[in-house]
């Protein structure tokens, strides 16, 4: 039993550190692509409301709540492979040349998503 486990592990090691395929990269690409158009659409909602005559609180909850879902899931929508040299992107290359620091700052985008969705401390 024991064994196994460790065979399947090895196994699942060996598969995780496969490189990925030309079409995931594309895939991803795509993924990221219409992650930052629907973020950018959400921005556009919420400040559209909130210059309006009647701010709608229901609009930019929903768009805050769409920002944070996917500034979670915008941890994987740059991995190394999926720049420039793959294919047509709108995102600088510079994400690639420095992944540590844009590593930081999407992280760091991430956090400040997550807080803007708590309620303020004199409100709780």
């Amino acid at each position: 039993m024991r064994i196994a486990l460790i065979a399947a592990t090895a196994g699942l090691v060996l598969i995780a550190a496969a490189p990925p395929t030309r079409d995931n990269l594309l895939r991803i690409m795509h993924e990221r692509h219409e992650g930052m158009e629907a973020i950018g659409k959400a921005n556009k909602a919420a400040g559209r409301t909130i210059r309006s005559d009647a701010p709608d609180l229901g609009i930019v909850r929903a768009s805050a709540t769409q920002i944070n879902v996917l500034a979670h899931k915008s941890s994987g929508w740059f991995p190394a492979g999926t720049g420039p040299d793959l294919g047509k992107t709108g995102a600088k290359p510079e994400i690639w040349h420095n992944a540590s620091d844009f590593a930081a700052k999407l992280k760091d985008f991430r956090i400040k998503r997550r807080r803007s969705m708590q309620p303020p401390a004199a409100m709780t």
